[in-house]
């Protein structure tokens, strides 16, 4: 009877040790339990996703609310200049690019909050002087959209804002012109003898018995044809 009990507590020993298999698998499966990286929640997910650009509205919007009307006044103002220039004269270069260092343009336009962006919705873009004179503004001479000089070589790394060919729409300038001027009205109370007089686009055959100055509501005066007086936006 001692030699049984003697051959089964080695027996017994060696049922409860754990097999080799057994240890193996314990030894991978260790790693995985103190493995912070493999327990830890996946990150959150970017909330970051790309904005659409503001409409014309949303722009004209921001703009009247984020700026006093002493401020608004000149902005609107130079702003009704420039569309109305380009609507006169389509696809004139020098009409097309203003400096943003420009101080005229900087003191009227640009200090106000949202004012590029209007801007940027009828078509403009930021680019540099350098990219700029790829859209035809490489001529000598000055601009009469304020001091935008036809040669940038002097200063290749100034900033503009630019309306390419290919993103100049007449009827959407016309809309922003109207919708310009029609809040310089009804929300800064200005009035539309203080606001230039819309020319209107050039028209390629003359109107027989047509009356080129009836008044457009909204716009800030008279339609006055085919004027090609050229004039300064920035003087008031």
């Amino acid at each position: 009877q001692a030699s049984l009990s003697a051959v089964s507590a080695p027996a017994a020993a060696a049922a409860d040790a754990p097999s080799d298999a057994d240890a193996a698998a314990s030894a991978a499966a260790e790693p995985m339990d103190i493995d912070a990286t493999a327990a830890a929640p996946p990150p959150p997910a970017s909330s970051s996703a790309p904005t659409s650009a503001p409409t014309a509205t949303e722009a004209l919007t921001h703009l009247l609310s984020s700026n006093f009307d002493a401020d608004l006044r000149p902005c609107l103002v130079t702003l009704l200049k420039i569309l109305d220039n380009i609507i006169a004269k389509p696809h004139e270069p020098k009409v097309r690019t203003i400096k943003l260092n420009n101080a005229a343009f900087a003191a009227k336009v640009g200090r106000c909050r949202g004012a590029i962006e209007v801007l940027e919705c009828c078509g403009f873009v930021r680019e540099s002087t350098a990219v700029a004179s790829r859209f035809g503004n490489s001529s000598g001479g000055g601009s009469s959209n304020g001091g935008v000089s036809g040669n940038n070589s002097h200063n290749a790394d100034a900033d503009v804002i630019v309306l390419p060919p290919d993103n100049e729409d007449a009827a959407q300038l016309i809309s922003m012109r109207h919708l310009l001027a029609q809040k310089a009205v009804q929300v800064v109370g200005m009035e539309e003898q203080d606001l230039p007089r819309y020319k209107g686009p050039p028209r390629p055959v003359a109107l027989v018995g047509g009356d080129s100055s009836s008044s457009s509501a909204g716009t800030g005066g008279g339609n006055r044809g085919n004027s090609t007086t050229t004039f300064d936006p920035y003087k008031t």
